[in-house]
């Protein structure tokens, strides 16, 4: 008994499960006028017991009930009245109640005795079980028993689960008699009612034991003991569950721990499957489980139905599919083929198609599992095919379950000591470590396919999530992020405000490297005006606040500089300073001061090989003379006729020439801004590479 959530309408129900809310279809449910008392529920259910009892038992025959309630007497004696079927009760435990219409027997009486309380009429016989003596009396009585008459256990009549009516009218009269059990139930109902807190209710084992009503509102709150996601049986022994693609360690240790947990029927599948013949043996040793190896070309679809056909013909059903296919060609995405993109794709994306087809509307599976990866995550360098094929098989998970069929997706990490990545060269868990990620064990992977499988449930909440995943780690809000991950996009609503105000702030003092070169009266303050923009353009591309320290004497490398940082420091003084100097050098150990001291070693050379003093004698007297100094490159003789004194590399340097022959006419300016807007397209071009 509950109330709807959406209409505020008290209702009777029947389901099967113990949650709070429940959905419950609309069939299996009827209005009531106000709250019932627990003795109309346990009416009710007695009624519905009475009834069931009945229905197994011929017109003008009797029924004979060892060790029956008194509630479910007074319910079997209304109805037998009706459909012209006489009781009798029995009990092994003395009892002095008049409404008990029980007949004492007692284990020890001899046999004729029992034998004149059993009348030869009797067609079915119940029993419920109470104690050693009622079960004992229970073995005297079927010893005088017809051979004819139909016995029931107390298991036969009571059960935790609900039978699913496939027939809309077989529904309705579900309905139909849970209206009539209520109201059949008596005004005044002298019951000894047993109502049990939510919290004792683990401790009622409902078998032996009287009718009882479980009050989920006695207590606000419940204590709940938590066990781990794999305890207990998972599986069952009377299906058959099909790896497609992971015949190797994984699908083995997969299968074993499933095994464990109840399965007996698993085929590992590939399309050149190899699994141990020792494995095989030992799971029907131990288990007395089959397993069995197939040949499975997933993106064709005969080879599937072959399959398919074989599994049907000798063993038990499916219950439960694991797409593990894959096939991994790393390429960065610019130099992907059709040809590289369709191998990658056509095991996931196709082979997912076809199983899905071939399971499009079975709700009997337990689940339907693709495996993805953490690459699909966290985004992997040269795997953006693989991640898209795992992508679409979300999708299609996605899909699934808004049809009311089991579908779920495993994203794996790497994983220690088993699987492709614990054999590959070209892996590293340490790296892999570093960069805040975490390696699972196979005993993770485990926990991680239970929660798949439960995550994947046909009719599942919304709130439960399509997708499970291990590997990354929680990021708490106040998180100090590393400076290399700062210039990661991914990462970047970790960064703060402050932080993105100073790096404005930086970048908007690197734009005034050259007029304040125009200022410099020395090589010291030429040294603290490169070094000072560089540090701000620096701060700003490892996202570094303003107020950081950032010592200048420290190898970058060991700083956060990395090979793409280091193209972006060379464009940088190239545009700035005019200077090329080589990715090598900066990210061979040098450091800011390192690589602002070979930059202005250049500069004088780049001027024609003026020195520092006359550097400051040409700059002094007029503004026009510091933008000669600026930019350092005087074009060549033929340069009105179009040809571009870059088209070198951008650390070539050109052919001295004298400071004199540099004018400040409109057509000296002109050809300035030219030269200026080659070096900006060399640096992005250097970027771009």
């Amino acid at each position: 008994m509950g109330v709807d959530e959406v209409t505020g309408e008290t209702l009777l129900a029947l389901t099967g499960s113990s949650e709070s809310p429940v959905k419950v279809s609309v069939q299996w449910c009827i209005s009531l006028p106000k709250e019932a008392a627990a003795s109309t529920l346990i009416s009710v259910a007695t009624n519905l017991i009475a009834e069931h009892i009945l229905s197994l038992t011929p017109r003008g025959s009797t029924l004979l009930v060892n060790e029956p309630f008194l509630a479910l007497q007074a319910a079997l004696r209304t109805k037998a009245t009706d459909k012209n079927v006489k009781t009798a009760f029995t009990t092994a435990e003395l009892r002095q109640n008049k409404d008990d219409a029980s007949v004492f027997l007692h284990p020890n009486f001899p046999q004729h005795v029992i034998q004149a309380t059993i009348q030869s009429s009797v067609a079915v016989f119940v029993h419920f079980s109470r104690s050693a003596a009622s079960d004992a009396v229970r073995d005297a009585i079927i010893k005088c028993l017809p051979p004819t008459c139909l016995r029931i256990s107390e298991e036969g009549v009571l059960s935790h689960e609900v039978n699913v009516f496939s027939k809309p009218e077989a529904a309705t009269t579900l309905a139909q008699m849970l209206q009539q059990a209520l109201d059949d139930c008596p005004q005044t109902v002298p019951l000894e009612i047993e109502c049990i807190h939510l919290e004792k209710a683990i401790q009622h084992t409902g078998s032996g034991e009287p009718l009882a009503v479980v009050d989920w509102t006695a207590s606000p709150s419940v204590t709940a003991k938590v066990q781990p996601i794999d305890s207990g049986m998972l599986f069952r022994a009377g299906k058959t569950y099909l790896f497609v693609g992971m015949a190797g360690e994984l699908g083995q240790s997969l299968a074993e721990w499933m095994i464990k947990h109840g399965a007996r029927n698993v085929v590992l599948t590939s399309r050149a499957p190899k699994v141990n013949p020792r494995f095989i043996e030992d799971m029907g040793k131990r288990y007395g489980a089959v397993v069995k190896a197939m040949s499975l070309d997933v993106t064709s679809l005969q080879s599937l139905e072959d399959v398919l056909k074989a599994i049907t013909a000798s063993l038990p059903r499916i219950g439960g599919i694991v797409n593990g296919a894959m096939v991994l060609e790393d390429e960065l995405f610019a130099n992907v083929t059709l040809d590289n993109f369709s191998r990658v794709t056509a095991p996931k994306v196709l082979g997912t198609q076809l199983l899905d087809q071939a399971f499009h509307d079975d709700t009997s599976l337990d689940f339907f599992i693709v495996t993805s990866s953490i690459a699909s995550i966290i985004g992997w360098t040269g795997q953006s095919n693989y991640s898209a094929a795992n992508e679409w098989m979300s999708s299609l998970v996605c899909n699934r379950r808004a049809r009311g069929v089991a579908a779920s997706a495993m994203n794996i990490p790497a994983v220690l000591g088993v699987g492709y990545a614990a054999h590959a060269d070209n892996f590293d868990f340490d790296y892999f470590e570093s960069l805040g990620y975490i390696n699972i064990c196979e005993e993770d992977l485990h926990a991680l396919f239970a929660e798949a499988v439960l995550s994947g449930y046909p009719g599942q909440a919304p709130e439960v999530q399509a997708q499970v995943g291990m590997g990354v780690n929680f990021i708490p809000a106040d998180l100090e992020v590393k400076a290399a991950h700062k210039r990661d996009v991914k990462f970047s609503h970790f960064v703060q405000r402050e932080e993105m105000r100073a790096e404005a702030q930086a970048v908007k003092a690197s734009v005034r490297v050259k007029a304040q070169l125009q200022t410099a009266k020395s090589q010291e303050e030429t040294f603290a005006i490169i070094r000072d923009a560089f540090l701000a353009h620096l701060k700003c591309l490892l996202r570094i606040t303003e107020q950081e320290n950032f010592d200048d004497s420290v190898g970058l490398m060991d700083q956060g500089v990395d090979s793409l940082v280091a193209v972006d420091i060379r464009a940088w003084f190239l545009k700035e300073v005019g200077v090329d100097v080589p990715t090598l050098k900066i990210l061979g150990g040098a450091s800011i001061v390192d690589l602002v001291k070979a930059a202005l070693e250049k500069m004088p050379e780049l001027v024609g090989g003026a020195s520092p003093k006359d550097d400051e004698e040409s700059r002094a007297p007029q503004p026009p003379a510091p933008s000669v100094t600026v930019v350092e490159i005087v074009p060549p003789a033929n340069d009105a006729s179009g040809s571009s004194s870059g088209s070198g590399s951008p650390g070539s340097t050109p052919a001295p020439h004298s400071r004199g022959s540099v004018s400040t006419t409109p057509s000296s300016e002109e050809y300035l801004d030219k030269l200026e807007a080659r070096i900006e397209t060399k640096a992005a071009g250097i970027l771009e590479i």
